[in-house]
């Protein structure tokens, strides 16, 4: 979940990014900025329900995504980042 209208939303290929760390990704650009909870509270709550429940079928499944550590954007490949 990232505000679409903000830096990253902006800046970063976000989907990309996490692809690369992420088994099984779940993307849900909002349209706010920084502080999505202040923002759009609405489409917030609707992301995290969905969110969830998705999670919960896949450990009723027994599998689950595995996710990699983050790491700095400065170790990241340069061709995600649009400035």
């Amino acid at each position: 979940m990232w505000g679409d209208e903000g830096v990253v939303g902006r800046h970063f290929y976000v989907e990309r990014i996490w692809r690369g760390w992420c088994g099984l990704p779940h993307f849900s650009p909002m349209p706010s900025g920084h502080f999505i909870p202040e923002e759009a509270p609405n489409d917030a709550f609707t992301a995290l329900i969905v969110f969830s429940a998705f999670q919960r079928d896949i450990a009723s499944d027994g599998k689950r995504s595995d996710l990699h550590p983050a790491t700095s954007l400065m170790e990241t490949d340069s061709s995600l980042v649009e400035w």
